[in-house]
């Protein structure tokens, strides 16, 4: 332990003054984790917990410090995997949200920008199936959509938050603020109905939060209930029933649909906290266990959270934060994994200081 504890030292004081300058807080911590990563099985004693030992040492480090978790700036090999990221999806457009404004990224060009105007607050963008269209959140309750170009903003849904588009991109969906109910904005007739109210007789009556997405088939409604416990749910809109596993049903959150509808996404609210994937048979109203699917499993719990299915369905982006003893500290940044690929493939998009959420990947034509 003495060893390991002078290793991380020497590692730290090395690596900050490198990058004191720009951000010696995020520096400190990158330093710390790499070190433990790759020094932990030769330097800590077979007797320890070494998980724990780790965890228990990076905390107190940490702590001191006050130190994030990610580098503002990316190393060799993350930029180096980023630059083959844009090799094979030249054409992928990534928004997401930072400090409560919306960014937009190319994959083929990476330049971030912020798109929200100054004086606004704006959430959880989503583009529609087509490309062409963005539904986003704006302030607590106001539901927007506007051009991929980001003109035209134009408010649809009052009194409503947590936006998404139906399957076939012709209309957007939104819980009402009092979270019993999920409005539907019809792109064409501009008409507002309500798809399903928890407190109709048949039904529930719970809360609704962080999700309520239609499957592509319109039957079956996607959400997550507060109350008596957390759950993602499948409400089976026809025959009034509840689908869940047992993993969905502990609480596992941030649902969301594959875009052809044949499984699900969540985030596990065990272990390092990756994201599930569970295999859904609409035609029998079939649901699978759900399964790992991606994660970032280092010695430090990582949870990957918000964890969403681009429109080709061949990648996935999700929003990852350490997570070390009984605070979660660092901040979020935004990971895209190949699907099929290993864990550790998953690339690293940002390096703010600040938390990057809610991803939303589009891609246009073939991809290599």
């Amino acid at each position: 332990m003495h060893a390991l504890i002078s290793m991380l030292t020497s590692k730290l004081l090395n690596y900050q003054f490198s990058v004191v300058m720009r951000d010696p807080v995020a520096a400190a911590s990158t330093a710390i984790v790499r070190t433990c990563n790759r020094h932990a099985r030769s330097h800590l004693p077979r007797r320890f917990s070494r998980p724990l030992a780790i965890r228990v040492l990076v905390f107190f480090l940490i702590t001191t410090f006050k130190v994030s978790a990610a580098p503002i700036t990316p190393g060799s090999d993350e930029a180096a995997a980023r630059s083959e990221l844009s090799r094979l999806i030249p054409n992928g457009k990534l928004l997401w949200v930072n400090n409560k404004k919306i960014h937009f990224g190319s994959l083929g060009n990476w330049r971030p920008r912020t798109v929200t105007k100054k004086g606004h607050e704006e959430y959880r963008p989503r583009w529609s199936p087509d490309g062409r269209k963005i539904v986003f959140q704006r302030g607590d309750s106001s539901v927007y959509i506007m051009n991929s170009d980001f003109t035209h903003k134009l408010l649809v849904l009052s009194g409503a938050h947590t936006p998404d588009w139906t399957g076939d991109g012709r209309a957007v969906t939104g819980i009402s603020t009092d979270g019993y109910r999920v409005l539907k904005y019809d792109l064409a007739t501009k008409q507002t109905s309500v798809v399903y109210d928890a407190r109709q007789r048949g039904y529930n009556g719970q809360r609704m939060s962080q999700t309520a997405e239609l499957h592509v088939s319109g039957r079956y409604l996607l959400t997550f209930r507060e109350q008596p416990t957390h759950a993602t749910e499948i409400i089976d809109l026809e025959q009034q029933r509840y689908l869940a596993n047992p993993q969905m049903l502990r609480g596992d959150c941030k649902p969301s649909w594959s875009p052809d509808g044949s499984y699900l996404l969540t985030t596990a609210r065990t272990g390092s906290r990756p994201v599930l994937r569970a295999d859904f048979d609409a035609k029998r109203g079939k649901l699978g266990p759900s399964r790992h699917f991606v994660g970032i499993d280092t010695i430090l719990r990582y949870w990957a959270h918000d964890g969403r299915v681009s429109n080709d369905g061949k990648w996935v982006v999700f929003s990852g934060k350490i997570l070390i003893g009984p605070g979660m500290f660092g901040k979020r940044e935004i990971y895209i994994w190949n699907i099929g690929g290993n864990d550790a493939d998953a690339v690293r998009l940002t390096f703010e200081t600040g938390d990057d959420l809610s991803p939303s990947l589009f891609v246009s034509g073939p991809a290599a």
